[in-house]
């Protein structure tokens, strides 16, 4: 099976939770006032509302496949975890030097610009 399909499915039950524990977001969310190490981790499966949601998932499922099918799924998956960790990162770093305010955030957004940079890095006419 198809990593981006198994990651969309792990985004779309991350984002059911979010609707039925009340909890559940606050606890994963990247909260620069509060940091906890899993939260650069868990919130790249969390979003802000449909919308959030169906604009990330509809890049993943439009360009994710296209990216899986040339570098395999393994790199693949390393790719979007490490482009969602990347973009977490320094996320934080803008909160900690006080460019944004320490507010949370969440979201596939820093995983998703992961697959469009290797995409127009592998696929410049695409």
């Amino acid at each position: 099976m198809r990593i981006s399909i198994i990651l969309l499915g792990i985004i779309f039950a991350s984002f059911l939770l979010q609707n039925i524990i009340p909890a559940y977001t606050q606890v994963l969310y990247l909260n620069p006032a509060n940091i906890q190490i899993w939260q650069f981790f868990t919130s790249i499966f969390l979003h802000g509302g449909l919308l959030h949601l169906l604009f990330n998932s509809y890049a993943l499922f439009a360009f994710g496949p296209a990216l899986e099918n040339r570098i395999g799924s393994k790199n693949f998956l390393l790719l979007f975890l490490a482009a969602g960790l990347a973009g977490n990162i320094l996320y934080w770093l803008t909160a900690v030097v006080q460019i944004i305010p320490p507010i949370p955030a969440l979201g596939a957004s820093g995983a998703i610009f992961g697959i469009f940079g290797a995409l127009a890095i592998i696929e410049p006419n695409m």
